[in-house]
């Protein structure tokens, strides 16, 4: 049991796998360390909702219901950046699989495109609803966007051009994944039903129904080698193998 005083949101895993970083709620961020004691980064004015890794493991970018993203240095365990510009909580966060550009999903109805190393962004319009999960595609060229009105778009996360739209599907959408091989994107929202979508040329391969009585996907995770998908729900994952789709 850890003290950190009130629910956690968010969790992700280092590159390494010898770090875990915990988002809660009262703007605290954990570090768990196999090696150190728990470290605590504050700096959140309120609940911090997402966290991400750069893959080189040197960054841990934070999104909070301050509206604020920041950019964690692992070394020091400072705070180096802070990102201004959302008007809304930031539901989450994501690394470019290069780790130059971090992005930020809103529920002001916007993501935004931040390079790492500057201060210049690029935004993101949703058409009229609150985003609630994002995806980078392996290649870092597609950016899979879902929100409130039951719709999917795959824009590039440069241009903003849609290459690909799914409109009036049945629930809102809560949790996005790409596969590690960029083949396949999983979708899960108000349901207990997931989508699996093929990518090239986009088509929707099967329907998932999860373990949970529970009618919401949270979170959902693919393993390292994309041989089993992963669906966090209330008190239940549910596990699925990949090889029958």
């Amino acid at each position: 049991k850890l003290p950190l005083g009130g629910p956690v949101y968010s969790m992700q895993f280092s590159p390494d796998s010898k770090t875990v970083a915990l988002g809660a709620g009262r703007g605290l961020v954990a570090l768990l360390d196999f090696n150190r004691p728990m470290a605590r980064l504050e700096g959140h004015a309120d609940a911090v909702l997402s966290v991400a890794f750069s893959r080189d493991g040197r960054l841990l970018a934070t999104g909070s219901a301050d509206n604020t993203v920041r950019l964690w240095d692992l070394h020091s365990r400072q705070s180096i950046r802070i990102l201004r510009g959302h008007r809304d909580s930031v539901k989450q966060v994501v690394f470019s699989p290069d780790g130059t550009r971090l992005i930020s999903a809103s529920l002001d109805k916007t993501a935004r495109v931040w390079p790492a190393l500057s201060k210049e962004d690029n935004i993101l319009r949703a058409e009229g609803e609150q985003i609630t999960a994002i995806a980078i595609h392996p290649s870092g060229k597609l950016l899979a966007i879902g929100g409130t009105k039951n719709t999917l778009r795959i824009v590039d996360p440069l241009q903003g051009e849609v290459r690909y739209s799914m409109t009036n599907l049945t629930h809102p959408i809560l949790s996005l994944a790409f596969s590690p091989d960029g083949f396949h994107l999983l979708a899960g929202g108000w349901s207990r039903s997931l989508r699996v979508w093929q990518t090239a040329p986009w088509r929707q391969l099967d329907s998932l129904t999860t373990f949970s009585p529970e009618e919401r996907v949270h979170s959902l995770r693919f393993s390292n080698d994309g041989r089993y998908a992963f669906a966090g729900e209330y008190g239940f994952v549910s596990v699925w193998d990949t090889g029958s789709w």
